[in-house]
């Protein structure tokens, strides 16, 4: 969040917003009194003549991010990294920053290479992205940076390789080691562990695999992973798929879902009827708790979509104004084991 605004300044002083520009660029008639008021102000916030300069500018022309994440329609996750964006651009809204959204519908590669290519041809101040991690988007991510000198943040998933400013969300190998230490815990050996995941593209959910994976091999534990289904971005499609990997390992009794179709791969566990073993997940408190409560998994690594909407905005606002970088580069945010007794805290 902003640390104050040149409005707040103003109404803190008691003044008006034109005393307050007056007084930071020394033109015009203030009150000795006015103007002591608002350099107090300033002062008490740590607020720079250079970056009030900023800030007015800021608020006389129109600055446009550009957004290239998930639509809203494909999933609830999505829908809650949208609402993050949201409520920051209505706490920054005086500054005149708008985030234009170029919405990623298929999640394919040659639908974000298009996407990118628009915004090249764009006049914007800055992206934020969930890119797919791929030589290509390297690419014309890092030409947008040489080009345009365009501050990039990646949110929910990160591409090694890029000149971003920050990356905003989980740290993948962590829940995915997470999610295997908790299986460990709770399940019975020998494990027969099914896998059905969305496409392997996207780095969160590649990094969430290979973490649960390594601790799996690194634990000793008895176990056989039985297949890695990949299914596409399509309801129906993910449905079949998944119903046909059940039928296919009626020996699973560990069943790891990562999928933006998580619903899919729950009716289809709910269709083959036959799987008693342990089914988990990763995804947010908002439907995760009513799949748990309602006995169609056992488990989840719950994670913060609205807080990586909310930061991945306001760390492009900061830098635009402030030109301040996030310490390390990255903001993580932790995830949480849940179960049925605590999947409502």
């Amino acid at each position: 969040m902003a640390k104050i605004t040149i409005k707040e300044i103003a109404e803190k002083a008691g003044v008006s917003i034109g005393t307050v520009d007056r007084v930071l660029h020394e033109r015009g008639k203030v009150s000795t009194e006015n103007e002591e008021k608002v350099k107090a102000v300033c002062k008490e916030y740590g607020y720079s003549s250079n970056i009030v300069g900023r800030a007015m500018a800021m608020q006389k022309k129109e600055t446009i991010v550009a957004v290239a994440v998930n639509a809203r329609s494909c999933n609830r996750f999505s829908e809650l990294v949208h609402e993050g964006i949201e409520k920051c651009a209505e706490e920054i809204k005086d500054y005149n920053i708008h985030f234009e959204y170029f919405d990623l519908l298929e999640n394919s590669l040659s639908e974000q290479v298009e996407i990118l290519e628009k915004i090249e041809s764009r006049d914007v101040s800055g992206l934020i992205i969930k890119p797919i991690d791929s030589p290509i988007i390297k690419y014309k991510l890092n030409r947008l940076v040489e080009k345009k000198q365009l501050p990039i943040v990646t949110c929910t998933s990160d591409i090694e390789g890029v000149e971003r400013l920050s990356y905003v969300g989980q740290d993948h190998v962590r829940l995915g080691r997470l999610m295997a230490n908790t299986l460990c815990m709770i399940a019975k050996e020998p494990m027969k562990i099914l896998i059905v995941v969305g496409p392997l593209t996207g780095n969160a959910r590649r990094k969430k695999l290979n973490g649960f994976l390594e601790y799996m091999e690194q634990s000793k534990r008895e176990h056989e992973v039985l297949d890695i289904c990949e299914v596409p971005f399509d309801d129906e499609l993910a449905f079949k798929e998944t119903l046909a990997a059940l039928k296919k390992y009626p020996e699973a009794n560990a069943f790891y879902m990562h999928s933006p179709n998580l619903l899919s791969c729950i009716k289809a566990k709910e269709e083959y009827g036959k799987f008693d073993g342990t089914a988990f997940t990763f995804g947010h408190q908002d439907y995760c708790a009513e799949y748990i409560l309602n006995h169609q998994m056992d488990f989840a690594i719950y994670e913060d979509p609205v807080s990586h909407g909310y930061e991945a905005a306001n760390v492009m606002f900061e830098y635009l104004l402030y030109h301040e970088k996030p310490k390390g580069g990255e903001k993580i945010s932790e995830g949480k084991i849940v179960f049925e007794e605590n999947c409502m805290l």
